[in-house]
């Protein structure tokens, strides 16, 4: 059980990861076959419940990722918001 919901979680992480870089470094049209490849090893290892999982923690993730603010004037400061702040 416990071994199921860690293998859940790493993989939300990479895919949210991969997600997360694709977007950022504008890879999507090439890596877009890929990015669903941790939800299918969960699924391969652990059955269609640990694929739902990892797939929901994903949304989680990626929905309610922070967001990095960083304003510029006289003083540099970086703020952090969540995105239920916008």
């Amino acid at each position: 059980m416990l071994q199921s919901l860690v293998e859940t979680a790493m993989l939300a992480a990479v895919s949210g990861l991969a997600f997360t870089l694709a977007t950022l470094l504008r890879l999507e049209s090439y890596l877009g076959y890929f990015l669903p490849m941790p939800v299918i090893v969960a699924a391969m290892r652990s059955g269609p419940a640990a694929g739902r999982k990892t797939m929901t923690a994903t949304c989680f993730l990626l929905l309610c990722k922070p967001r990095l603010k960083v304003a510029c004037g006289n003083s540099m400061h970086i703020t952090l918001q969540t995105a239920s702040a916008y």
